[in-house]
């Protein structure tokens, strides 16, 4: 059993600090009070990045290192993608009161 080598879990922190960072990154599409929240991304994404590029280092669990990865960038450009989306919904409200006066 000593020859077993021992996976770490540094893919799977990845991964899971991936996911939370998305559910944050993804939070004000249920309110615009939960815009607040998207700071706990900026945090958790760039360490879930360096944990997942810590376990392609090491290769342990590379599949779920770049899972973890890829999900944290993703959660790092979701709030800019979304701030694009609140402005144009915004404008297109203004177009519609403008309509109106």
């Amino acid at each position: 059993m000593e020859n077993q080598q021992k996976k770490g879990g540094w893919g799977k922190a990845s991964k899971v600090l991936g996911i939370i960072s998305i559910i944050f990154a993804l939070l004000p599409l249920a309110s615009a009070w939960c815009m607040i929240l998207t700071a706990f991304n900026y945090v958790l994404a760039p360490i879930g990045i360096l944990c997942g590029i810590v376990a392609l280092c090491k290769s342990q669990n590379s599949t779920t290192a770049i899972i973890g990865i890829v999900l944290c960038a993703l959660a790092i450009f979701a709030p800019y993608l979304l701030a694009e989306y609140y402005v144009e919904s915004a404008a297109s409200s203004i177009g519609n009161l403008m309509k109106l006066v």
